[in-house]
C-alpha cells in the first residue's frame, strides 16, 4: 500500500484516571533529565486507570524512574 511507517521503543505507563495523575508522570521524568518527545494516551470506559504511550530520550532511565 506504499504507507511510510517507524518503529521506536516506548514507555507504556498505567497511570489513575485522576486530575494531576499524567503531571506526576511528566514531572518526574523531567526533573531527572528525561526529555519527553511525544505522549499519547487512552481509556477504556469505566477504567480506573488510563494507558499513558510516552517516548523519551533515555528510556532505560526513564523505565527505572517509573517503576
Amino acid at each position: 500500500m506504499g504507507i511510510k511507517y517507524s518503529e521506536e521503543e516506548v514507555l507504556s505507563v498505567r497511570v489513575s484516571d485522576r486530575p494531576g495523575s499524567l503531571g506526576r508522570v511528566t514531572r518526574k521524568l523531567a526533573e531527572n533529565k528525561s526529555n519527553i518527545e511525544y505522549v499519547y494516551g487512552t481509556i477504556e470506559k469505566g477504567a480506573s486507570d488510563a494507558l499513558v504511550i510516552v517516548s523519551v530520550s533515555n528510556l532505560k532511565k526513564a523505565a527505572q524512574l517509573l517503576k
